[in-house]
Protein backbone atom coordinates (compact mmCIF):
# COMPACT_ATOMS: atom_id res chain seq x y z
CA UNK A 1 0.00 0.00 0.00
CA UNK A 2 2.84 2.78 0.84
CA UNK A 3 4.70 1.73 -2.07
CA UNK A 4 1.88 2.66 -4.08
CA UNK A 5 0.95 5.85 -2.95
CA UNK A 6 4.71 6.85 -3.35
CA UNK A 7 4.37 6.52 -6.74
CA UNK A 8 1.16 8.71 -6.74
CA UNK A 9 2.93 11.14 -4.45
CA UNK A 10 6.02 10.96 -6.78
CA UNK A 11 4.12 11.44 -9.99
CA UNK A 12 2.70 14.54 -8.49
CA UNK A 13 5.73 15.83 -7.40
CA UNK A 14 7.39 15.50 -10.85
CA UNK A 15 4.34 16.82 -12.78
CA UNK A 16 4.66 20.12 -10.26
CA UNK A 17 8.46 20.29 -10.88
CA UNK A 18 7.73 19.84 -14.55
CA UNK A 19 5.02 22.26 -14.72
CA UNK A 20 7.03 25.00 -12.93
CA UNK A 21 10.14 24.61 -14.74
CA UNK A 22 7.92 25.27 -18.48
CA UNK A 23 6.76 28.56 -16.70
CA UNK A 24 10.00 29.66 -15.16
CA UNK A 25 12.97 27.77 -16.93
CA UNK A 26 14.57 27.58 -13.46
CA UNK A 27 16.89 24.37 -12.45
CA UNK A 28 19.67 26.87 -12.17
CA UNK A 29 21.43 24.84 -9.75
CA UNK A 30 21.82 21.80 -11.98
CA UNK A 31 22.91 24.36 -14.97
CA UNK A 32 25.15 26.16 -12.91
CA UNK A 33 27.31 22.57 -11.45
CA UNK A 34 27.15 21.14 -15.42
CA UNK A 35 28.74 24.55 -16.26
CA UNK A 36 31.46 24.80 -14.08
CA UNK A 37 32.15 21.21 -14.32
CA UNK A 38 32.67 21.36 -18.27
CA UNK A 39 34.82 24.72 -17.88
CA UNK A 40 37.03 22.93 -15.30
CA UNK A 41 37.34 19.82 -17.42
CA UNK A 42 38.17 21.90 -20.52
CA UNK A 43 40.52 23.87 -18.73
CA UNK A 44 38.29 27.11 -19.50
CA UNK A 45 37.76 29.93 -17.59
CA UNK A 46 35.57 29.17 -14.68
CA UNK A 47 34.03 32.45 -13.77
CA UNK A 48 33.36 35.23 -16.78
CA UNK A 49 33.11 38.80 -14.47
CA UNK A 50 32.75 40.85 -17.59
CA UNK A 51 29.34 39.48 -18.25
CA UNK A 52 26.61 40.83 -16.37
CA UNK A 53 24.38 39.09 -13.45
CA UNK A 54 21.25 37.48 -14.88
CA UNK A 55 18.43 37.59 -11.97
CA UNK A 56 16.02 34.83 -13.15
CA UNK A 57 12.11 35.42 -12.63
CA UNK A 58 11.90 33.92 -9.07
CA UNK A 59 15.05 36.42 -7.70
CA UNK A 60 17.59 34.33 -7.83
CA UNK A 61 20.80 35.44 -9.99
CA UNK A 62 21.98 33.41 -12.77
CA UNK A 63 24.84 31.06 -10.89
CA UNK A 64 26.64 29.94 -13.89
CA UNK A 65 28.03 33.61 -14.51
CA UNK A 66 29.59 33.84 -10.76
CA UNK A 67 32.45 31.09 -10.99
CA UNK A 68 32.27 28.73 -9.12
CA UNK A 69 30.18 29.49 -5.61
CA UNK A 70 30.22 26.05 -4.08
CA UNK A 71 33.10 24.03 -2.76
CA UNK A 72 35.45 22.51 -5.05
CA UNK A 73 34.21 19.01 -4.16
CA UNK A 74 31.04 19.66 -5.39
CA UNK A 75 32.12 20.07 -8.62
CA UNK A 76 34.18 16.89 -8.84
CA UNK A 77 31.64 14.69 -6.82
CA UNK A 78 28.79 16.19 -9.37
CA UNK A 79 31.37 15.85 -12.74
CA UNK A 80 29.23 13.07 -13.97
CA UNK A 81 26.34 15.23 -14.56
CA UNK A 82 28.05 16.14 -17.60
CA UNK A 83 28.25 12.96 -19.18
CA UNK A 84 24.73 12.91 -21.39
CA UNK A 85 23.08 16.54 -22.59
CA UNK A 86 21.44 18.95 -20.58
CA UNK A 87 18.17 17.38 -20.96
CA UNK A 88 18.35 13.47 -20.29
CA UNK A 89 20.52 15.07 -17.25
CA UNK A 90 17.79 17.02 -16.02
CA UNK A 91 15.18 14.08 -16.26
CA UNK A 92 17.54 11.65 -14.72
CA UNK A 93 18.75 13.92 -11.82
CA UNK A 94 14.92 14.73 -11.09
CA UNK A 95 14.19 11.56 -11.18
CA UNK A 96 17.29 10.16 -8.57
CA UNK A 97 16.39 12.98 -6.36
CA UNK A 98 12.81 12.15 -6.04
CA UNK A 99 14.02 8.77 -5.59
CA UNK A 100 16.45 9.56 -2.56
CA UNK A 101 13.31 11.12 -0.70
CA UNK A 102 11.26 8.84 -0.93
CA UNK A 103 14.00 5.99 0.03
CA UNK A 104 15.24 8.03 3.06
CA UNK A 105 11.57 8.30 4.06
CA UNK A 106 11.27 4.59 4.41
CA UNK A 107 14.93 4.24 5.74
CA UNK A 108 13.78 6.09 8.42
CA UNK A 109 10.71 4.81 9.90
CA UNK A 110 11.71 1.11 9.25
CA UNK A 111 14.94 1.29 10.39
CA UNK A 112 16.26 4.14 12.33
CA UNK A 113 12.30 4.40 14.16
CA UNK A 114 11.62 1.05 13.31
CA UNK A 115 8.11 1.74 12.87
CA UNK A 116 5.95 -1.96 11.34
CA UNK A 117 4.40 -2.32 8.21
CA UNK A 118 1.29 -2.68 10.29
CA UNK A 119 1.05 0.72 11.07
CA UNK A 120 -0.52 2.49 7.89
CA UNK A 121 -1.91 4.82 9.24
CA UNK A 122 1.53 6.46 10.00
CA UNK A 123 2.70 5.72 6.86
CA UNK A 124 0.22 7.69 4.85
CA UNK A 125 -0.03 10.03 7.13
CA UNK A 126 4.03 10.80 7.01
CA UNK A 127 4.11 10.15 2.80
CA UNK A 128 1.46 12.76 2.12
CA UNK A 129 2.85 15.68 4.76
CA UNK A 130 6.31 15.06 2.71
CA UNK A 131 4.85 15.34 -0.39
CA UNK A 132 3.31 18.63 0.85
CA UNK A 133 6.76 20.06 2.42
CA UNK A 134 7.00 23.14 0.19
CA UNK A 135 10.84 22.90 0.97
CA UNK A 136 11.27 20.06 -0.90
CA UNK A 137 9.12 21.06 -4.44
CA UNK A 138 11.77 24.19 -4.06
CA UNK A 139 14.78 21.77 -3.79
CA UNK A 140 13.54 19.24 -6.94
CA UNK A 141 12.95 22.91 -8.77
CA UNK A 142 16.21 24.48 -8.28
CA UNK A 143 17.96 21.51 -8.80
CA UNK A 144 19.45 21.15 -5.49
CA UNK A 145 21.39 17.95 -4.20
CA UNK A 146 19.66 18.06 -0.51
CA UNK A 147 17.76 15.02 -0.76
CA UNK A 148 20.19 13.30 -2.18
CA UNK A 149 22.58 14.19 0.82
CA UNK A 150 19.64 13.51 3.22
CA UNK A 151 19.17 9.54 2.07
CA UNK A 152 23.90 9.57 2.63
CA UNK A 153 23.06 11.16 6.25
CA UNK A 154 20.30 8.59 6.70
CA UNK A 155 22.27 5.85 5.80
CA UNK A 156 25.19 7.21 7.49
CA UNK A 157 23.29 7.33 10.84
CA UNK A 158 21.62 3.55 10.81
CA UNK A 159 25.58 2.44 10.20
CA UNK A 160 26.74 4.28 12.77
CA UNK A 161 23.82 3.42 15.18
CA UNK A 162 25.02 -0.45 14.51
CA UNK A 163 28.65 0.64 15.44
CA UNK A 164 29.69 0.09 11.81
CA UNK A 165 32.58 2.86 11.20
CA UNK A 166 32.05 3.18 8.01
CA UNK A 167 28.94 5.74 9.02
CA UNK A 168 31.10 8.18 8.71
CA UNK A 169 32.17 7.87 5.35
CA UNK A 170 28.77 8.06 4.39
CA UNK A 171 28.08 11.57 6.18
CA UNK A 172 31.27 13.05 4.61
CA UNK A 173 29.55 12.28 1.26
CA UNK A 174 26.88 14.36 2.15
CA UNK A 175 29.16 17.01 4.20
CA UNK A 176 31.37 17.90 1.24
CA UNK A 177 28.26 19.15 -0.43
CA UNK A 178 27.04 21.64 2.10
CA UNK A 179 29.81 22.71 4.66
CA UNK A 180 27.47 23.39 7.07
CA UNK A 181 26.92 20.37 7.53
CA UNK A 182 29.97 19.64 9.25
CA UNK A 183 28.25 20.55 12.42
CA UNK A 184 27.11 16.92 12.59
CA UNK A 185 30.61 15.77 13.76
CA UNK A 186 29.38 17.11 16.92
CA UNK A 187 26.37 15.02 17.88
CA UNK A 188 29.30 11.93 16.88
CA UNK A 189 31.49 13.58 19.30
CA UNK A 190 28.94 14.31 21.86
CA UNK A 191 27.85 10.68 21.19
CA UNK A 192 31.66 9.27 21.91
CA UNK A 193 31.75 7.01 18.38
CA UNK A 194 35.27 7.94 17.62
CA UNK A 195 35.50 5.47 14.97
CA UNK A 196 32.87 6.82 12.79
CA UNK A 197 34.14 10.39 13.42
CA UNK A 198 37.59 9.89 12.13
CA UNK A 199 36.41 7.47 9.34
CA UNK A 200 34.35 10.71 8.35
CA UNK A 201 37.26 13.71 8.94
CA UNK A 202 39.63 10.94 6.89
CA UNK A 203 37.09 10.63 4.36
CA UNK A 204 36.60 14.32 4.07
CA UNK A 205 40.47 15.22 3.85
CA UNK A 206 40.96 12.74 0.66
CA UNK A 207 37.51 14.21 -0.94
CA UNK A 208 39.12 17.63 -0.84
CA UNK A 209 42.88 16.72 -1.81
CA UNK A 210 41.01 14.39 -4.83
CA UNK A 211 39.61 17.66 -5.97
CA UNK A 212 42.68 19.89 -5.53
CA UNK A 213 44.56 17.69 -7.07
CA UNK A 214 42.42 17.74 -10.26
CA UNK A 215 41.43 21.71 -10.20
CA UNK A 216 44.54 23.06 -8.64
CA UNK A 217 44.76 26.23 -6.58
CA UNK A 218 42.92 28.33 -9.83
CA UNK A 219 39.51 26.41 -8.70
CA UNK A 220 40.30 27.26 -5.11
CA UNK A 221 41.16 30.99 -5.92
CA UNK A 222 38.07 31.59 -8.45
CA UNK A 223 36.20 30.04 -5.16
CA UNK A 224 37.53 32.28 -2.84
CA UNK A 225 36.88 34.93 -5.38
CA UNK A 226 33.38 34.71 -5.35
CA UNK A 227 30.23 37.01 -4.69
CA UNK A 228 30.01 34.70 -1.40
CA UNK A 229 33.32 35.56 -0.52
CA UNK A 230 33.40 39.73 -1.40
CA UNK A 231 30.28 40.38 0.11
CA UNK A 232 30.40 43.01 3.08
CA UNK A 233 29.24 40.71 5.89
CA UNK A 234 25.95 42.62 6.71
CA UNK A 235 24.88 41.58 2.74
CA UNK A 236 25.28 38.25 3.53
CA UNK A 237 24.07 37.86 7.23
CA UNK A 238 20.78 40.16 6.40
CA UNK A 239 20.27 38.12 2.81
CA UNK A 240 16.52 39.08 1.71
CA UNK A 241 16.20 35.28 0.90
CA UNK A 242 17.69 34.01 4.21
CA UNK A 243 14.89 32.52 6.84
CA UNK A 244 17.40 31.75 9.60
CA UNK A 245 16.22 34.01 12.72
CA UNK A 246 19.97 35.29 12.11
CA UNK A 247 18.49 37.22 9.12
CA UNK A 248 15.21 38.25 10.38
CA UNK A 249 17.10 39.79 13.51
CA UNK A 250 18.79 42.23 11.30
CA UNK A 251 16.53 42.92 9.02
CA UNK A 252 14.56 44.12 11.77
CA UNK A 253 16.67 46.74 13.72
CA UNK A 254 17.22 47.85 10.06
CA UNK A 255 21.22 46.57 10.04
CA UNK A 256 21.79 46.72 6.04
CA UNK A 257 20.52 50.53 6.12
CA UNK A 258 22.84 50.74 9.03
CA UNK A 259 25.72 48.73 9.00
CA UNK A 260 27.51 50.50 12.17
CA UNK A 261 24.79 48.59 14.06
CA UNK A 262 26.04 44.74 12.70
CA UNK A 263 28.32 44.30 15.86
CA UNK A 264 26.21 45.46 18.16
CA UNK A 265 23.37 42.67 16.87
CA UNK A 266 25.61 40.17 16.10
CA UNK A 267 26.92 39.92 19.52
CA UNK A 268 23.11 39.48 20.56
CA UNK A 269 22.62 36.79 18.20
CA UNK A 270 25.87 35.02 19.25
CA UNK A 271 24.77 35.05 22.65
CA UNK A 272 21.94 33.46 22.32
CA UNK A 273 22.91 31.08 19.68
CA UNK A 274 25.32 30.39 22.55
CA UNK A 275 22.77 30.34 25.59
CA UNK A 276 20.32 27.91 23.31
CA UNK A 277 23.42 25.68 22.76
CA UNK A 278 24.01 25.71 26.68
CA UNK A 279 20.71 24.86 27.83
CA UNK A 280 20.53 22.09 25.21
CA UNK A 281 23.89 20.29 26.63
CA UNK A 282 22.29 21.03 30.57
CA UNK A 283 19.10 19.65 29.42
CA UNK A 284 20.60 16.48 28.04
CA UNK A 285 22.13 15.89 30.82
CA UNK A 286 19.22 15.82 33.21
CA UNK A 287 18.01 12.61 31.18
CA UNK A 288 20.74 10.35 30.45
CA UNK A 289 18.74 7.23 29.35
CA UNK A 290 17.37 9.98 26.44
CA UNK A 291 20.97 10.86 24.72
CA UNK A 292 20.63 9.42 21.33
CA UNK A 293 22.74 9.97 18.02
CA UNK A 294 19.12 10.71 15.94
CA UNK A 295 17.98 13.43 18.43
CA UNK A 296 21.47 14.83 18.93
CA UNK A 297 21.78 15.13 15.01
CA UNK A 298 18.09 16.61 14.88
CA UNK A 299 19.14 19.03 17.57
CA UNK A 300 22.42 20.58 15.81
CA UNK A 301 20.93 20.38 12.08
CA UNK A 302 17.78 22.77 13.62
CA UNK A 303 20.09 24.67 15.43
CA UNK A 304 22.45 25.39 11.93
CA UNK A 305 20.00 26.54 10.12
CA UNK A 306 18.38 28.46 12.64
CA UNK A 307 21.46 30.82 12.97
CA UNK A 308 22.84 30.57 9.07
CA UNK A 309 23.82 33.11 7.88
CA UNK A 310 22.27 32.05 4.63
CA UNK A 311 19.26 29.65 5.15
CA UNK A 312 17.14 29.56 1.93
CA UNK A 313 14.05 27.89 1.30
CA UNK A 314 15.29 24.46 0.09
CA UNK A 315 17.54 23.87 3.47
CA UNK A 316 14.73 23.77 5.21
CA UNK A 317 14.28 20.17 3.45
CA UNK A 318 16.89 19.05 6.09
CA UNK A 319 14.26 19.49 8.48
CA UNK A 320 12.21 16.21 7.63
CA UNK A 321 14.49 14.27 9.61
CA UNK A 322 13.87 16.40 12.84
CA UNK A 323 9.98 16.01 11.94
CA UNK A 324 9.87 12.35 11.35
CA UNK A 325 11.47 11.43 14.27
CA UNK A 326 8.82 14.08 16.30
CA UNK A 327 6.18 12.77 14.50
CA UNK A 328 6.92 9.08 15.83
CA UNK A 329 7.51 10.13 19.57
CA UNK A 330 3.99 11.81 19.00
CA UNK A 331 2.37 8.43 19.02
CA UNK A 332 3.09 8.55 22.87
CA UNK A 333 3.17 12.03 23.70
CA UNK A 334 -0.15 13.15 25.44
CA UNK A 335 0.47 16.51 26.02
CA UNK A 336 -1.96 19.01 24.09
CA UNK A 337 0.76 21.68 24.33
CA UNK A 338 3.90 19.72 22.49
CA UNK A 339 1.40 18.07 19.59
CA UNK A 340 0.10 21.57 18.68
CA UNK A 341 3.68 22.76 18.97
CA UNK A 342 4.52 20.29 16.10
CA UNK A 343 1.39 21.02 14.21
CA UNK A 344 2.10 25.06 14.42
CA UNK A 345 5.55 23.87 13.40
CA UNK A 346 4.91 21.67 10.36
CA UNK A 347 2.72 24.32 8.94
CA UNK A 348 4.94 27.79 9.36
CA UNK A 349 8.04 25.31 7.79
CA UNK A 350 5.73 23.46 5.17
CA UNK A 351 3.90 26.70 4.21
CA UNK A 352 5.35 29.05 0.77
CA UNK A 353 5.56 32.67 2.65
CA UNK A 354 5.22 35.44 -0.45
CA UNK A 355 5.45 38.54 2.06
CA UNK A 356 9.21 39.15 0.68
CA UNK A 357 8.41 39.95 -2.17
CA UNK A 358 7.06 43.57 -0.88
CA UNK A 359 9.56 46.03 0.08
CA UNK A 360 7.46 47.06 3.32
CA UNK A 361 8.57 44.26 4.48
CA UNK A 362 12.57 43.76 4.19
CA UNK A 363 12.87 45.75 7.15
CA UNK A 364 11.72 47.45 10.47
CA UNK A 365 9.33 45.51 12.76
CA UNK A 366 7.41 44.90 9.56
CA UNK A 367 10.30 42.23 8.70
CA UNK A 368 8.78 40.10 11.56
CA UNK A 369 5.83 39.25 9.08
CA UNK A 370 8.45 37.08 6.87
CA UNK A 371 9.66 35.08 9.96
CA UNK A 372 7.67 32.64 9.65
CA UNK A 373 9.86 29.87 8.61
CA UNK A 374 12.42 31.19 11.30
CA UNK A 375 9.50 30.56 13.62
CA UNK A 376 8.85 26.93 12.44
CA UNK A 377 12.55 26.11 12.70
CA UNK A 378 12.45 27.63 16.67
CA UNK A 379 9.70 25.17 17.44
CA UNK A 380 11.51 22.34 16.05
CA UNK A 381 14.56 22.84 17.66
CA UNK A 382 12.32 23.50 20.90
CA UNK A 383 10.54 20.19 20.41
CA UNK A 384 13.94 18.63 19.97
CA UNK A 385 14.85 20.02 23.81
CA UNK A 386 11.58 18.86 25.03
CA UNK A 387 12.67 15.29 24.05
CA UNK A 388 16.29 15.48 26.04
CA UNK A 389 14.19 16.11 29.33
CA UNK A 390 11.94 12.92 29.33
CA UNK A 391 12.31 10.48 31.33
CA UNK A 392 11.81 7.80 29.29
CA UNK A 393 13.90 6.33 26.26
CA UNK A 394 12.46 7.91 22.90
CA UNK A 395 11.42 5.46 20.33
CA UNK A 396 14.38 5.95 18.21
CA UNK A 397 16.63 4.62 20.95
CA UNK A 398 18.95 1.79 19.35
CA UNK A 399 21.14 1.56 22.11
Amino acid sequence: MQWGLVLILSAVLALHVHSTLRESGDHHDLVHWRLISLRLLHREPLAQPEQPVKIASNGHAQLSDLGPVYPPSTYLLLSPLTILSATPTMVIWLLLRVGCLWLSWWLTFRYLLGLSFARRDTWLITAILTALFYPIQEELVTGQTNSIILVLHVLGLIAIQRNRWGGGCLLALGNVLKPQLHLVWCALAVERRWAALASGVITTILIEGAAFWVGGAPLYMAYLHTPRFTMRWVEIFSFLHSHSLTAVILRVWRVPQHPERFPYVMFVVVVAGAALLSYAWRARRLRPTTHTLLYHYAFIISWMWLWSPMTDIHHLAWLLLPLWCLWSDLQTEHRSLIRGMFILGYILLATRFSLARFPAYQQGWLALLTAGHAAGILLIVWLCLQQFKRRVPVSCDKH
